[in-house]
């Protein structure tokens, strides 16, 4: 235990808490850790899954139809996974009290030294910002192939990627200068004493509302997050637009493969943000009315690692080449072993 600041926990540190009153005991604090622990190895182990198979799909089962959107869909297949080790590394556990959002890493990034916490905090703002980023490059490429009837290559598919990754930056840059300084705002405080009753404290990472950076960071997410889906459906517009002034020229399966596409697009699109309607919805809540919801808020915060998972699940059940593969697997396994129980009868 540590009775004081040190390099790998400069903002909290054991002492004696005898005097202060817990909201949630330590039995139901570590229960919840539990449940956690058990939540983000599952949806790991189901996003890394799913990611493999939709990457294995997509380069033995696009079509000609499909062979066009072949390195849109293989980036998605990227971005999730990036996401899900990202997700897996943290772990959070999060409490939002005093205008502060204080978090702390239950996941294998625990165990690495204060600075290099703060590098993988930051790398989860910043995958969790690509997945929204990409959303309207995703849209625009969609929408360059209806027009052009060709996929985007060389340095235009560089740029328009890139740009996605780009314009996760600030946020990536933001959330870890924040973490890393919001709390010197106290000198000398220790925060373990906002914390959960544990023992020993962990290293605790702060942000502080009230300072002027950590303002203009979250300001730039609001402002970076709004602007992505509202191109993602200037640019749904306008395909769809092009594939009904042009639709006697597809046909049905074409026509077919393009409701396919806007649907799983739709579903990418519309994953995190409802999934992050509610942490964000907590959060606010919270700090407008000054109340403390310790459980909730955790529950609610690590809903963000389903994305990966829902994301790769809804591209295979929607698009219909690759759901009909994975069907014909399971019925001719099925198929198999009925055969095999009955000669051995």
């Amino acid at each position: 235990m540590n009775y004081g600041p040190s390099p790998n926990s400069p903002f909290s540190w054991d002492a004696d808490f005898s005097n202060i009153l817990f909201t949630t005991t330590a039995e139901t604090y570590q229960h919840i850790l539990d449940c956690s622990c058990i939540f983000h190895v599952t949806t790991f182990a189901l996003g890394i899954l799913l990611s493999v198979l939709l990457f294995y799909l997509i380069l033995k089962k696009t079509g000609k139809m499909l062979k066009n959107y072949r390195m849109m869909l293989i980036y998605n297949c990227f971005v999730d996974t990036q996401f899900c080790l990202s997700a897996y590394a943290c772990q959070f556990s999060i409490k939002t009290i005093d205008n502060l959002i204080i978090a702390s890493l239950e996941g294998p990034g625990k165990y690495l030294n204060f600075d290099w916490q703060v590098v993988v905090n930051a790398s989860f703002a910043f995958s969790l910002s690509v997945v929204v980023t990409s959303l309207p490059a995703n849209y625009y490429y969609r929408y360059s192939c209806i027009k052009h009837n060709r996929p985007l290559t060389g340095s235009r598919l560089f740029l328009l990627y890139s740009g996605a990754y780009i314009a996760a930056m600030p946020v990536t840059f933001g959330s870890g200068i924040s973490f890393h300084e919001d709390g010197k705002s106290r000198p000398g405080f220790n925060f373990g004493m906002l914390w959960y009753e544990v023992k020993p404290v962990p290293s605790l990472m702060i942000i502080d509302f009230r300072r002027p950076i950590t303002k203009s960071f979250i300001i730039y997410t609001f402002l970076c997050f709004g602007l992505s889906y509202f191109l993602s459906v200037f640019f749904a517009i306008k395909t769809m637009t092009i594939i009904r002034s042009q639709q006697s020229r597809y046909s049905s399966k074409a026509v077919q493969l393009q409701k396919q596409l806007s649907t799983a697009m739709f579903l990418q699109a519309a994953l995190p943000m409802f999934i992050s309607v509610g942490p964000s919805t907590v959060t606010i809540i919270q700090m407008v009315f000054d109340l403390d919801w310790d459980i909730l808020t955790l529950v609610m915060f690590n809903l963000y690692a389903l994305i990966p998972v829902l994301n790769s699940l809804s591209t295979i059940m929607v698009i219909r080449p690759f759901r009909e593969e994975i069907i014909g697997k399971i019925l001719r396994k099925n198929t198999t072993f009925s055969m095999t129980g009955s000669n051995t009868m």
